[in-house]
């Protein structure tokens, strides 16, 4: 859903941008595939990976954790390595569904956050391997919906 909307306002802006997805992409792969990942990437030689590729249906995070965590955190450490090898930097895309109970706190850099749930724990770990890598920038948004019920 992102990722498709970045690649279409890139290309209108005039940037080359390579999509990667599952299907209805320049490159269809699995992204828990890593040796594809990796020859995908290498192949393309991008300058900025933007990874906006999640598992966000919070059942289906909780039905199967390991196949949410495979997504949200252990494929963002091969598109670390990739970057590592490749020179490229990388901007991960993350969420703020790491707190609850605060009400409408506005939250920082340096709030704690809590694995509340599946999800949460695979995109707090995602963030941390892509954190881990020093050209990489960690975005977190809001795109699953309000916090505690209410809009913010």
């Amino acid at each position: 859903m992102l990722g498709r909307s970045l690649v279409s306002v890139g290309r209108n802006l005039g940037h080359e941008i390579t999509g990667i997805a599952r299907n209805d992409a320049d490159i269809c792969l699995d992204l828990t595939d890593r040796d594809s990942v990796s020859a995908a990437i290498i192949r393309v030689k991008p300058d900025t990976i933007v990874n906006a590729a999640a598992m966000i249906e919070f059942a289906k995070c909780e039905a199967d954790p390991d196949a949410a965590f495979a997504i949200n955190a252990e494929a963002v450490l091969t598109l670390r390595n990739v970057c590592d090898q490749s020179g490229a930097r990388l901007i991960h895309i993350s969420t703020d569904q790491f707190f609850t109970g605060d009400g409408n706190k506005a939250h920082d850099e340096e709030s704690p956050a809590l694995e509340i749930n599946q999800y949460g724990r695979g995109k707090l770990a995602g963030e941390k391997n892509a954190l881990a890598f020093p050209d990489s920038l960690v975005i977190r948004t809001n795109i699953t919906g309000p916090r505690n019920g209410k809009p913010r």
